[in-house]
C-alpha cells in the first residue's frame, strides 16, 4: 500500500494480501481505515457500520465487488495477527495450513468450542447460584465445627467454595452422612460440572426464570450468589453469612424435604426428597 509508513498515508486498492499484515500494525492505522471508509462509501457506495471490525473495512476497500471473498481473507488476516505474523511468514502460514478455507475452518471451529466451553462455564455459575440461594433455607442447617471438616486440598491449590458429604442411604428410606470434606477448588468444579450436565437445563433464561423465584421466596436480595444487576438486587440489605468467610460453628447444606410453596422443582436440581 502506497505510503503505509507515511504520516499521511495514500490510499490505493491495489495491494497485496500479506502487505495487509504490515497496515494491521502501522501507527498510523485508524487515520488510515477512516481514509478507507470514506473512498469505499464515494467510489463504491459501500457503507461500513461503526461495528464493522477494521480488517474487513481493509479488505473490502481490497475487494470492493467480492464480499465472500473479502470476508474469508478477513478472518484469515485476523488470524496473521493473532498469532503476530509478519508479512513475510503470512504466505508460507496459508500453506502450510492448508489453503484460506481450511484456515477458516479451523478459526470456525475453535470459535464453536470457546462457545460451548463458555456455555458449559454459564450453566456451572448458575448451579453455584441455585445452591448458594437454597442455603438460605435454616430448615437444610446442621451445626459442624469447622475442624470437624477433612481437608483435602493439596498444599498451593484454593480450597473449594462447599464442603461435600459421603453419605449411605440405608435400607429404611433413610440417608447416614460419614463424613464432610472439603477439597480443592479444581475437584469442586468437576464434580459440578458432573452436576451440571445432568441437571441444569441448556435454557439459562429459563433457569434464571426459576433461581429469581427462589431468590424472592427466601428473601434473598444481597449476597448467596446475587449481584448487582440480578433481579431483586438491594446493595444495603443485610446477608446472614458471607460465603466463602470460614465460620464456627458451619452451616453445612443438608438434602431436606423444604422446597418453598411455590417452587417448581427444577429450582432445587430436581431434589428427591423435595416436595412437589
Amino acid at each position: 500500500m502506497t505510503g503505509i509508513a507515511g504520516h499521511d498515508p495514500g490510499i490505493s486498492g491495489h495491494v497485496r494480501p500479506e502487505s495487509l499484515v504490515t497496515l494491521l500494525r502501522n501507527t498510523h492505522k485508524e487515520h488510515t481505515i477512516q481514509r478507507m471508509r470514506e473512498k469505499l462509501e464515494k467510489d463504491h457506495d459501500i457503507k461500513t457500520q461503526v461495528n464493522t471490525p477494521w480488517i474487513t473495512t481493509v479488505v473490502r476497500f481490497i475487494m470492493p465487488k467480492d464480499r465472500q471473498t473479502a470476508y474469508n481473507y478477513a478472518k484469515v488476516l485476523q488470524v496473521a495477527f493473532d498469532e503476530n505474523l509478519t508479512a513475510a511468514e503470512l504466505p508460507t502460514y496459508i500453506k502450510d495450513r492448508g489453503g484460506i478455507t481450511r484456515i477458516n475452518g479451523t478459526r470456525e471451529e475453535q470459535e464453536n468450542r470457546k462457545a460451548v466451553k463458555a456455555h458449559k462455564e454459564a450453566k456451572v455459575t448458575m448451579l453455584r447460584k441455585i445452591l448458594l440461594a437454597n442455603a438460605v433455607n435454616p430448615a437444610l442447617e446442621t451445626k459442624v465445627m469447622y475442624d470437624d471438616v477433612i481437608q483435602t486440598t493439596p498444599k498451593g491449590q484454593t480450597e473449594s467454595e462447599f464442603d461435600f458429604a459421603v453419605c449411605v442411604r440405608m435400607g429404611d428410606s433413610t440417608t447416614k452422612i460419614i463424613r464432610f470434606f472439603s477439597v480443592s477448588d479444581e475437584l469442586e468444579n468437576t464434580i459440578l460440572r458432573a452436576i451440571t450436565d445432568a441437571q441444569i437445563d441448556d435454557d439459562l433464561t429459563k433457569m434464571q426464570g426459576k433461581l429469581d423465584k427462589l431468590r424472592a421466596n427466601y428473601g434473598i436480595k444481597r449476597g448467596w450468589g446475587m449481584l448487582p444487576g440480578d433481579k431483586g438486587y438491594d446493595p444495603e440489605a443485610i446477608t446472614i453469612l458471607n460465603i466463602g468467610e470460614k465460620a464456627n460453628p458451619k452451616p453445612i447444606v443438608m438434602p431436606e424435604s423444604t422446597l418453598p410453596t411455590g417452587i417448581e422443582p427444577e429450582a432445587m436440581l430436581n431434589a428427591p426428597l423435595a416436595n412437589t
